[in-house]
């Protein structure tokens, strides 16, 4: 379970970057939400899950840290139009 916790955050963390960079060099206003959308959309994936993990299991670790991402997600592709 573990492992599988640290897959998923190293993939949302990957996809988060991946559409951060989109973001920046996209001229799209449309396009530039819909990324804006899928990247907070990883980083609250990452921290719902960590909150199941955190129901079920009780360590509130994974919790912590997908929360983190999500605050990461919001930093790294701000709304700006």
């Amino acid at each position: 379970m573990q492992v599988m916790n640290i897959i998923f955050i190293v993939a949302a963390a990957a996809g988060i970057l991946w559409m951060q960079r989109k973001h920046a060099s996209e001229q799209d206003p449309a396009a530039r939400k819909s990324l804006n959308i899928a990247a907070w959309a990883f980083g609250e994936a990452t921290a719902l899950c960590g909150a199941v993990h955190y129901l079920l299991v009780g360590s509130p670790i994974p919790y912590l840290v997908g929360l983190g991402m999500m605050l990461a997600a919001f930093a790294l592709v701000p709304i700006r139009d």
